[in-house]
């Protein structure tokens, strides 16, 4: 799901972050659905490269809305029936999105900083994958927003820890 921020200049900047939080972590995530084949596998094993088509195909909905659409993401997990789980907060320019997404939760250059690993271990666990999108219409201020979201969410969004 993608909310639009409608506002361009906020009230209060802090009134803005706030909103843009609320927006991105406290809705529904839409699930990012991946074949019951990869459950259990290790994140090394050549299936997950194999099946790159087949987790790209149920999930082209979510992926072809994101370009120019979306500039701020959260990724969640999920076990079973328990609540979803924020782990990780990111921006990228619109224009470049989907290749974000993909990234993060297909396949990878390994120069990227992605999540892929962390994604491939949950996935192996049984755990479901979830996105929440923002578009902020002043893409210089996507930055800032994601910097605030985090340091505010610190200690929960444990895969945006740098070591």
């Amino acid at each position: 799901m993608i909310v639009i921020i409608e506002r361009e200049l906020p009230v209060s900047l802090q009134q803005y972050i706030d909103e843009c939080e609320n927006q991105l972590l406290n809705g529904e995530p839409s699930e990012f659905v991946y074949p019951s084949e990869l459950l259990g596998k290790r994140i090394s094993d050549p299936i997950w490269d194999e099946m790159i088509a087949q987790v790209k195909e149920p999930n082209e909905a979510i992926l072809s809305t994101l370009r120019n659409k979306a500039n701020i993401y959260a990724i969640f997990t999920k076990n079973g029936d328990e609540p979803w789980i924020k782990k990780y907060v990111g921006e990228r320019k619109a224009l470049d999105m989907r290749q974000r997404i993909t990234s993060h939760l297909i396949n990878k250059n390994s120069s990227t900083g992605s999540k892929l690993d962390f994604v491939r271990e949950a996935v192996s666990q049984g755990e479901k994958v979830g996105l929440r999108f923002l578009f902020i219409p002043r893409d210089t201020m996507r930055t800032f927003v994601e910097e605030e979201i985090i340091s505010k969410n610190k200690k929960e969004l444990i895969w945006n820890s740098h070591g």
